[in-house]
């Protein structure tokens, strides 16, 4: 396959562009929409089901149907975009680590040999800070850090970030050898409107306790919001520099009891009272090279708190 056949993002900004995002239905891809939206970029919506998220529709996005499992159609879905935000994956605690493992990978096998077969280059792939290996908490986890393998330890909670260390691994050599120019996205813990798996489901559920609520105290976490994560994302795309790199998008440390004020003193609902539960645990997250390379930075917590609530108030992303 030739370069002069594929299509590759060179410029400055987005607009006019026409970027596909898979996963445009779940938590993050409806962010990545919005971001991409906003930049003035022609968005390409691939879902499974285009019911699931009417604002997509009412607000002039184009929803193409496609499934991970089926690379046909995810080469129809791609046909005629500048890039690919590949972001669709499984998420499971189910005991059949088989095949998580293998869904994730083939998910990743289809998405980009569909990039290839519709001509386009440049692919974004959103990873996460799970892939990392365990190491000591006062470390700073950079780039550089060992990812997880296939030998590791397998348990309900570990099988989910070693089928993603697999999936962008898969993801890198795929590029390399399809001669695609990829990005690969590490974010830490995100929060946000309508998350059904990470940190904000869990918040959400305690916050709407309406008495009392057990919330942790000691525990401090690099903790990103999706609207910010999703700016990072766009960046990338307008950035040749990070093309070929790992990137780390942590936002900034916070004790989750200081989160909790923020939260409540710009408006959200939240229990009459916490109970704290001794969690001192803290994790350090170097996210300097996507700072350095892009200029990107975190809005406040503040800001973030009032954007995430006031999407939940609109039932939208938009």
């Amino acid at each position: 396959m030739e370069n002069s056949d594929m299509r590759h993002i060179n410029m400055e900004s987005l607009g006019n562009k026409t970027i596909a995002v898979t996963g445009a239905t779940g938590f993050l891809g409806r962010y990545f929409v919005r971001g991409l939206h906003a930049s003035g970029a022609n968005v390409v919506a691939v879902v499974r089901n285009p019911d699931k998220v009417p604002e997509l529709k009412r607000h002039g996005i184009e929803l193409r149907i496609a499934d991970l499992a089926d690379r046909t159609a995810l080469s129809r879905a791609f046909a005629g975009c500048d890039a690919v935000i590949a972001n669709a994956g499984q998420v499971s605690l189910s005991p059949d680590y088989d095949e998580l493992i293998m869904q994730n990978l083939d998910g990743t096998r289809n998405t980009l040999h569909a990039c290839a077969d519709a001509h386009v280059q440049r692919v974004v792939t959103i990873s996460s800070a799970s892939v990392y290996q365990k190491i000591r908490s006062d470390i700073a986890i950079d780039e550089t850090a060992p990812l997880r393998t296939a030998n590791d330890k397998r348990h309900r909670f570990s099988i989910y970030p070693i089928s993603k260390a697999l999936a962008e691994q898969e993801s890198w050599q795929l590029a390399r050898e399809l001669q695609l120019t990829m990005t690969a996205i590490r974010p830490y813990a995100i929060f946000g409107a309508f998350d059904q798996h990470s940190f904000s489901y869990w918040f959400e559920w305690l916050m709407r306790w309406p008495a009392l609520a057990p919330y942790p105290v000691g525990l401090n976490l690099p903790l990103v919001y999706a609207g910010d994560l999703a700016r990072a994302v766009c960046a990338t795309l307008t950035i040749d520099k990070t093309i070929g790199e790992a990137l780390n998008v942590g936002g900034n440390n916070v004790d989750f009891w200081e989160f909790y004020n923020i939260w409540a003193s710009s408006g959200g609902f939240h229990p009459a009272l916490r109970l704290p539960v001794p969690v001192p645990f803290k994790r350090l997250f170097d996210d300097s090279k996507i700072r350095n390379m892009t200029g990107w930075q975190p809005r406040s917590f503040a800001d973030s708190c009032h954007e995430t609530l006031a999407t939940i108030q609109q039932q939208g992303h938009f």
